[in-house]
C-alpha cells in the first residue's frame, strides 16, 4: 500500500515537473519565433491540440498563428493567420483576463503590429496590468520570464 501512495506521489510530481519544462520550451519557442519561421511551426504543432482548459498553452498557438503571419508571403495569407491569432487570443482573455501571461503575449504582439492592423486598443491597459503585477517584490517564474522583455519592449 505504501508503495502504490508513493507511486502515486512520484508519477505527480513528475507530471509537474515535465508540464513545467514543457511551457520553459513554448517560451523559448516564443522567443526565437519571432525571427526563425521553423519555431514558429514548432510552436504552432506542439500548441494546436492544447485543451481547453489549458489557457497559457492556447494563447501560445493564438501567439503563434499570429507570428506566423510575418513568415507567409501572400497578403491574404497574413491576414488570415494574423486575425486566426488574434481572435483566439482576445477570446482567452475575455475569459481569463488576470492571466498575466495571455496579457503579456497580447501586450508584445500589440507593440510589434503594425497600426494599419489596428491592434492596438487594450495596450496601456495590458501595460498597466503588467506592470502592476511585475511591482510585486516576490515574482514568480512566469514573472521572472516576462520582466526583462517586458522592460525592454518599453524603452
Amino acid at each position: 500500500m505504501r508503495k502504490l501512495g508513493l507511486l502515486i506521489v512520484l508519477s505527480l510530481f513528475l507530471n509537474i515537473i515535465a508540464k513545467s519544462q514543457n511551457i520553459d520550451y513554448l517560451r523559448y519557442l516564443y522567443v526565437s519565433a519571432s525571427t526563425n519561421s521553423n519555431s514558429c511551426d514548432s510552436l504552432i504543432d506542439l500548441t494546436k491540440d492544447a485543451p481547453k482548459n489549458d489557457w497559457i498553452k492556447q494563447g501560445y498557438y493564438a501567439i503563434g498563428n499570429m507570428m506566423k503571419s510575418q513568415f507567409v508571403l501572400d497578403p491574404i495569407s497574413k491576414f488570415f493567420y494574423f486575425n486566426k491569432g488574434k481572435g483566439i487570443l482576445d477570446d482567452l482573455l475575455i475569459q481569463k483576463p488576470e492571466e498575466i501571461e495571455l496579457r503579456f503575449l497580447r501586450y508584445c504582439t500589440q507593440k510589434k503590429t503594425p497600426s494599419f492592423l489596428n491592434y492596438n486598443d487594450k495596450i496601456k491597459e495590458d501595460y498597466l496590468f503588467i506592470e502592476a503585477s511585475l511591482a510585486k517584490k516576490a515574482r514568480t517564474k512566469t514573472e521572472q520570464f516576462i520582466y526583462p522583455i517586458f522592460k525592454e519592449l518599453h524603452k
